[in-house]
């Protein structure tokens, strides 16, 4: 069986890299309006605010404007909804936040873990090569 030995710290760089490019694309686009990652934080899970911070300190590094919104552990499905909802209306000149309801659902009551994020998840696996197009290392 042969092994990939992947360089998370290359590929981070690389990536950054990329997404402050596309930043900078979409804030000329935009009429230069920076764009904004809002996150939505409910509950106090420490594992939870700690990945959220660091979301908002890699979105500072690439250009990005980050968002963050605490709610309660006890915010309803319904309630989360409505959240995104008013985040869609506030910031209408950007694209509509492409939710999946059943995933938000799932965690809210009683689902295992935090919602994936399918874009990461699927990028490490599928890619051969990183952001910058620097090959993963094959190793025996």
């Amino acid at each position: 069986m042969t092994c990939m030995i992947l360089d998370g710290k290359v590929v981070s760089i690389a990536a950054e890299a990329t997404f402050k490019q596309r930043a900078l694309v979409l804030e000329k686009l935009s009429g230069g309006k920076k764009p904004i990652l809002a996150t939505i934080l409910v509950g106090a899970d420490p594992a939870s605010a700690t990945y959220v911070r660091m979301k908002g300190e890699a979105c500072k590094r690439v250009g990005i404007e980050p968002l963050k919104i605490e709610l309660a552990e006890s915010t309803t499905t319904s309630e989360l909804m409505s959240k995104i909802k008013e985040l869609n209306d506030k910031f209408e000149q950007y694209e509509d936040i492409d939710i999946d309801e059943a995933n938000v659902t799932s965690n809210l009551d009683g689902g295992e873990g935090p919602p994936q994020t399918p874009m990461a998840s699927a990028w490490l696996p599928s890619q051969s090569q990183s952001p910058s197009g620097m090959s993963a290392q094959p190793h025996s």
